[in-house]
């Protein structure tokens, strides 16, 4: 029989490998795990949550996850708060969306309306949250139509993706029946 990758044979049908397993001959027998999984014996043992891949459960990671850091000891250690990569505790070296990073190495908030930003107000945006729109002309996030969830300009044919009780009509959101939260036309 031929299976799919996490799953073996079995009879004339496929079975699921156990949690961790990318191949295995049984559900006890793995043959090889999935990142974030290390072998025991015949078993996939999941890796410390620090790490992105390990061989063991020491803590001795091989990589570490998103926000952590090796120390010294090759210990995956996590970065400051708001931080996605860093090089030790103290320094950051990219914050977390709606944060930027100060010479320091630190992460300072951006503006309220900003996703991804160089600095701390509403003219330092290089990304919008949902909702609003970043006018290449006056270099700041301004409001999306109400007729839309998010938008790239300031009009009702500007919607990316219509807000509850809109529909899309060849690029242009407009109003759903009065009453309808969701429709696919002005009547459905």
């Amino acid at each position: 029989d031929s299976c799919l990758s996490n799953y073996y044979p079995n009879g004339n049908g496929c079975n699921k490998c156990p949690d961790g397993c990318v191949s295995c001959t049984s559900e006890t027998s793995c043959s090889s795990c999935l990142e974030g999984f290390y072998k025991t014996g015949d078993i996939c043992t999941k890796c410390d949550d620090s790490c992105k891949s390990c061989n063991d459960d020491t803590n001795a990671c091989i990589s570490c996850q998103t926000g952590y850091y090796f120390d010294d000891f090759r210990r995956c250690q996590k970065c400051s708060d708001h931080c996605d990569v860093c090089s030790s505790s103290s320094i950051c070296d990219d914050c977390s969306p709606e944060y930027f990073l100060l010479e320091d190495g630190s992460c300072s908030p951006c503006a309220d309306v900003c996703h991804e930003c160089t600095g701390p107000t509403a003219n330092d945006c290089i990304e919008c949250d949902d909702g609003f729109y970043l006018s290449s002309q006056l270099k700041k996030c301004l409001k999306c139509d109400s007729s839309c969830e998010t938008c790239n300009g300031p009009n009702n044919n500007n919607c990316v993706k219509c807000a509850s009780g809109f529909y899309n009509s060849s690029s242009t959101c407009l109003p759903c029946e009065t009453g309808c939260s969701t429709c696919s036309s002005d009547t459905y």
